[in-house]
């Protein structure tokens, strides 16, 4: 088991803040932060002299990466966020007049807006619909049959609902479906296997969970689906023999690097590299059950102060996400938590509190005390 006291040392936001806010930009990881300061060192210092240095651990995040969700080094490419990854998909297929692209309701615009970009070519995009706060396995079977793709949340961002993502690549496979996935509120904080969810791309920046900073992130692809996904942005690292500039041969990689169009935010990587060994570290199943410990905390000091839970807390759809409503004062609760240095957000009509593995519940004890001082009449 995790020294969870010391874990909690790496992360100095906690010194002044009951930081509660991890769905949303979550603090950077003493580890990230330090690699950070050794990119400034060396870049103020030496330049590009020793360029080597610096972008050897960049390109270990790809091992690191693939090692969180269970992939190739080959099946990653870095891109600058989870839009940018989710666009390579909308933008690499060939699609045809009639496609039909399911996307569920309540999903974070980032995974809506490039499909709908796409109906200006004829692709159908259909909403599939929640009932009680969840997107249930049957209800999306019944639309598949004959659906081009699939994109889902791992974790609905408002709720915090968890997809079976196992079951549903199942049955993509099935209907022969492509799969695709927004990590973002799920990695660094829940288990997830792309082969055993057998999902064909996966996209996830690292500002979130991961805590780590902002613009750097990566896309995930299966090996056997890259021919069929074209690259839509094109520079010169796309290609093989890239480092050679003289020779100009646009002949694509025949790995995920096939979709880095050019320079990688470097500092950006090193950072997200350093702070997801960090995680690795500690491990992500004890970060999992970490998380469930504070949630179900937070959960039952809300319903005895009165405020109604939103998000599905049963087994395999809870997540680092709690939703909960008091009244038609939450915009109040709200600012009294922001001013008492009680970090949470407000998303879908409902406050949202997100801790991660570094909270403890003293930070739980900070929120519900703000809010028993405001609780639903």
């Amino acid at each position: 088991m995790p020294d969870w006291k010391e874990f909690r040392r790496n992360f100095a936001v906690t010194e002044e803040y009951a930081y509660l806010n991890n769905a949303g930009v979550a603090p950077l990881s003493a580890p990230g932060a330090e690699a950070l300061r050794e990119y400034m060192a060396e870049i103020s210092r030496h330049g590009a002299a020793r360029y080597a240095r610096m972008y050897k651990p960049t390109e270990a995040v790809r091992d690191d990466f693939s090692r969180l969700i269970g992939a190739a080094p080959e099946e990653i490419a870095f891109v600058a966020n989870t839009s940018d990854g989710l666009s390579l998909v909308a933008n690499g297929l060939d699609w045809k007049p009639g496609d039909r692209i399911l996307v569920p309701e309540n999903e974070f615009p980032a995974n809506v807006y490039p499909w709908l970009a796409l109906e200006s070519k004829g692709v159908l995009v259909e909403r599939i619909p929640f009932v009680d706060g969840r997107c249930p396995t049957e209800h999306i079977e019944k639309m598949l049959p004959g659906a081009r793709l699939l994109s889902v949340s791992a974790v609905t961002y408002s709720n915090g609902y968890r997809f079976d993502l196992e079951a549903l690549g199942a049955l993509c496979r099935k209907h022969d479906v492509r799969f695709c996935v927004d990590g973002i509120q799920a990695l660094g904080v829940l288990p997830l296997d792309v082969r055993r969810a057998r999902i064909d791309y996966l996209a996830a920046d690292g500002h979130k969970w991961l805590v780590s900073p902002e613009g750097a992130g990566c896309f995930y692809v299966a090996r056997e689906r890259m021919d069929e996904l074209r690259p839509s942005k094109i520079g010169w690292r796309n290609v093989r023999n890239d480092m050679d500039f003289a020779a100009i041969d646009f002949t694509f990689k025949d790995n995920a690097g096939r979709y880095e169009e050019g320079t990688p935010n470097v500092p950006g990587l090193m950072a997200f590299g350093a702070s997801l060994r960090f995680l690795q570290e500690t491990g992500i199943e004890a970060i999992a059950a970490r998380v469930r410990e504070l949630g179900d905390y937070l959960v039952e000091g809300l319903e005895k102060l009165g405020y109604r839970v939103r998000s599905p807390r049963g087994e395999g759809e809870w997540s680092g996400i709690v939703s909960f409503m008091g009244d038609d004062n939450d915009a109040r609760r709200l600012n009294a938590c922001l001013e008492s240095q009680v970090f949470i957000a407000f998303r879908d009509g409902a406050l949202r509190a997100s801790p991660h593995a570094y909270n403890d519940f003293d930070d739980i004890d900070r929120l519900l005390e703000v809010l028993a001082a405001h609780r639903p009449a």
